[in-house]
C-alpha cells in the first residue's frame, strides 16, 4: 500500500515525531516510493571526506526522514 504524500520540493515544513521534533525546515528532495523527504537542518548525520588525504575532515549531510512525521506549514506563516 502506497500512500500518497502532498508534500513537494520547496515546501516549509515542520517535523511533528521522532529525534528531531518542532524542527523547521525546507524540503530539499521528496523520495516517493520510499515516502521520504530529505529537509534541510533536520536530521543531520556525520559523514568523513573521502578526498580529505591524510588530515581527516568531516562534514554534515541530511539524511531522509518519512513523510508521516512531518507537517506542511501554512504559505502565511
Amino acid at each position: 500500500m502506497v500512500i500518497k504524500c502532498k508534500i513537494k520540493k520547496g515546501d516549509r515544513v515542520e517535523v511533528i515525531a521522532g529525534d528531531h521534533r518542532r524542527s523547521v525546515g525546507n524540503v530539499l528532495r521528496v523520495l516517493p516510493k520510499k515516502e521520504q523527504l530529505v529537509v534541510s537542518g533536520v536530521a543531520l548525520v556525520k559523514v568523513k571526506n573521502r578526498n580529505a588525504g591524510s588530515d581527516p575532515s568531516f562534514s554534515y549531510v541530511e539524511r531522509a526522514i518519512h513523510c508521516s512525521n512531518v507537517r506542511k506549514l501554512s504559505e502565511d506563516a
